[in-house]
């Protein structure tokens, strides 16, 4: 069963469309990490039993573009095109859930191109951090295992395993779809309607993570690394916590803002880092609670010594009514950004979906906020936030940092040395 949602604003003659499924790499086999995403691509390409080429130049005489995007718990296929062209753009994506051609020399080039970025993604600092955080944050959960694969996991995917996994996203498909702007309801309803089932919408239930006990270092070795990128944290909310609000105005607090307190102490009073963050992840399943700064390379053990410092301040001590109430005045009055125009708008009607919110969330998220007290905030961080469960990824030159590292980090239990270029 399709539901339908549908954002009208006929200013611009556009129309955005998004089909999402509720689930995404965690369909991916162990060892087989990537295969979701290389299969959507691959189905993108081949829509319809056409070339790459062909395809590419149907969408472009429609005026439109289609991208294909996979989370570990959902994936969508959408984009956007003129609107006297969306009948035809709607059959252009039809063809792509349903008759892809999955042609076997494309699915070599589809592969050699998802290797030659995981080879990319080893010169970007920041995005090992990340990924190294995510990989090991929850253990063996399968949501450590990364969406876009390994190059181990890449290799190992052969073209008739594409070709069963598209099969089966596209064997009556259950989607969400959204469309925004100059859109026709009824056009878009009978798109549902002939794309999709009538079975209920049961979406893949995702078992709760848990993050592994004691605070954990995972150092990226890298060579001549002036600069060093931390990422560290845990386990977060889920959207369907109580206290999921209370802790969405704690993280901004903390270091939601270029205002917050890590940037206060980590960027202003020390020099250590232009910039100190904090992210509250929000997805189907439990989400992570994480820090991520980026000192020079002398000052990693130390920022990671305060940083350390400032979670169990905040969830020992708590924070101030003088905190809340600028925190609640920046929440409510940044919110209309996030729905200033339809295609916001409809993302966010969207995202309920997905994550299993209440209809009309994000539309009363402002008066949610209000309702916050500094009590509700500090119960929240007592009961979700561990400063003593956390992981830390460092990415560094181990041997000038890692040996402080491994024995001044208050209360580490455990370290382990990963090769930047073999971080799986």
């Amino acid at each position: 069963m399709s539901a339908v949602f549908i954002e009208r604003d006929g200013r611009l003659p556009l129309a955005h469309v998004t089909t999402t499924r509720l689930d995404g790499s965690l369909l991916d086999p162990v060892g087989k990490e990537g295969l979701t995403r290389l299969t959507v691509r691959l189905m993108r390409r081949t829509a319809g039993g056409r070339s790459a080429d062909e395809n590419n130049e149907r969408l472009d005489a429609l005026g439109g573009s289609l991208l294909g995007e996979v989370q570990k718990t959902h994936l969508s296929l959408g984009g956007a095109v003129l609107s006297e062209n969306l009948r035809a753009y709607l059959d252009a994506v039809e063809e792509t859930w349903t008759r892809p051609g999955l042609f076997e020399d494309e699915f070599d080039r589809v592969k050699d191109e998802s290797l030659a970025e995981w080879y990319e993604a080893l010169e970007n600092d920041r995005g090992l951090a990340f990924s190294t955080f995510e990989r090991h944050v929850y253990g063996d959960h399968p949501l450590s295992r990364p969406a876009g694969g390994t190059r181990s996991s890449l290799e190992a995917i052969t073209h008739q395993d594409v070709v069963r996994h598209a099969e089966a996203l596209g064997r009556e498909p259950h989607l969400l779809i959204a469309g925004a702007g100059d859109v026709s309801p009824e056009v878009l309803e009978s798109f549902a309607a002939r794309l999709t089932n009538s079975a209920p919408l049961s979406p893949p239930p995702v078992s709760e993570p848990e993050a592994p006990p004691g605070r954990r270092l995972f150092f990226v070795d890298k060579p001549a690394r002036s600069q060093s990128q931390i990422v560290l944290g845990g386990a977060g909310a889920h959207p369907k916590d109580k206290d999921q609000v209370a802790l969405h105005v704690a993280n901004t607090i903390f270091g939601g803002t270029f205002t917050g307190r890590l940037s206060r102490e980590i960027r202003i009073k020390r020099g250590w880092s232009y910039g100190a963050y904090s992210y509250l992840s929000l997805d189907r399943s439990r989400g992570t609670f994480s820090i991520w700064t980026f000192p020079e390379a002398k000052d990693t053990l130390a920022c990671v010594s305060l940083a350390l410092e400032m979670i169990e301040s905040l969830c020992h001590q708590g924070i101030t009514k003088a905190e809340l109430t600028r925190a609640q005045r920046y929440l409510r009055r940044s919110h209309v950004f996030s729905s200033d125009t339809a295609q916001k708008r409809v993302q966010l009607r969207l995202e309920e979906a997905v994550y299993g919110l209440e209809p009309g969330y994000f539309e009363s998220f402002p008066d949610k906020v209000r309702e916050v007290t500094v009590e509700d905030v500090n119960e929240a961080l007592r009961r979700r936030i561990s400063p003593e469960n956390l992981t830390i990824a460092v990415v560094g030159t181990h041997s000038e940092i890692g040996a402080s590292l491994e024995s001044k980090i208050p209360g580490l239990k455990s370290s382990r040395v990963l090769r930047y270029d073999h971080p799986d």
